[in-house]
């Protein structure tokens, strides 16, 4: 049976974000504003199906998907790429689908005890940010 992911998390700290940011491409001055600004993922999730916020005090980014389906994916600045999410084990696993244009993560989310931890991969760089239920 797939872990539940459902509720509200706040984020309680990360690790390489400054790294990640840089890898994906961030400018220097958005990138020092994403470093403090506060993170919260507000996940609704019905068996495969997911509809997942992230909220920011700039910017709200939605995504509904369906495990096993691609679907268009959006980042922050406005990129978009074509990805699909999998379960790998507990683990829930998005990535692209067709080479983006410019570099993209693979992200994984999982649940150790009562943390949800969110973990970011792009080239050789490998961010993990660690959330709790609000």
């Amino acid at each position: 049976m797939a872990p539940n992911f459902a509720g509200k998390w706040k984020e309680q700290k990360n690790e390489q974000l400054a790294e990640f940011l840089t890898a994906i491409g961030t400018p220097y001055l958005v990138r020092k504003a994403m470093m403090h600004l506060p993170l919260t993922v507000n996940i609704k999730q019905d068996g495969d199906d997911f509809d997942i916020k992230t909220v920011t005090m700039v910017k709200i980014l939605e995504q509904k998907f369906k495990v096993g389906a691609e679907f268009e994916e959006i980042n922050p600045f406005g990129d978009k790429a074509i990805v699909m999410a999998v379960w790998d084990d507990e683990k829930l696993v998005i990535s692209p689908t067709v080479e983006p244009e410019k570099p993209w993560p693979v992200v994984t989310r999982e649940l150790v005890d009562d943390v949800m931890i969110l973990t970011l991969a792009v080239k050789d760089v490998v961010c993990k940010r660690y959330f709790k239920k609000a």
